[in-house]
């Protein structure tokens, strides 16, 4: 084998080795597999609900601006108690996935809405706006029984 031939079947190979993975993905798509188990942390509100009117005050005594001039994204934590350890690493779980959003991190804006914080809690979880729901307006939205937020 001469090494021009040599060279088009290493290209080739590595070419095949790329789309190798997309030609099974392909497949299995097409088959209608899907993955047995899914991990998800959260519902989305279907229909979507308009929480404009909501009045929400902050832990420093402000009131929650809704339609924040530096065009905030807001997610909404909802506790239905004290808010404890679970609780807690559920939130600093989120806050640490808002970095995957990059250069648009800054604009997601986490409010927190139940039961005080703790001090040092609040602390630990420094971007976190925490804050109560005025008129119980989300109250159908709160968590059950479980430890972690809505």
């Amino acid at each position: 084998m001469n090494k021009t031939n040599r060279s088009r079947l290493f290209l080739i190979a590595i070419v095949l080795m790329f789309a190798a993975p997309l030609v099974v993905a392909l497949l299995l798509n097409l088959s209608g597999w899907r993955p047995a188990t899914t991990r998800n942390y959260g519902l989305l509100v279907d229909p979507p609900v308009d929480v404009s009117a909501t009045a929400v005050t902050l832990d420093g005594g402000g009131k929650l601006d809704w339609s924040d001039p530096q065009w905030h994204w807001t997610l909404v934590a909802l506790s239905n108690g004290d808010c404890g350890a679970t609780c807690q690493a559920r939130i600093a779980d989120v806050l640490r996935m808002r970095l995957t959003l990059n250069r648009n991190a800054e604009r997601l804006r986490v409010l927190y809405l139940g039961p005080p914080l703790p001090a040092a809690a609040a602390q630990a979880l420094a971007p976190l706006v925490a804050g109560s729901d005025d008129g119980n307006a989300l109250a159908a939205y709160r968590p059950g029984a479980t430890a972690g937020p809505a």
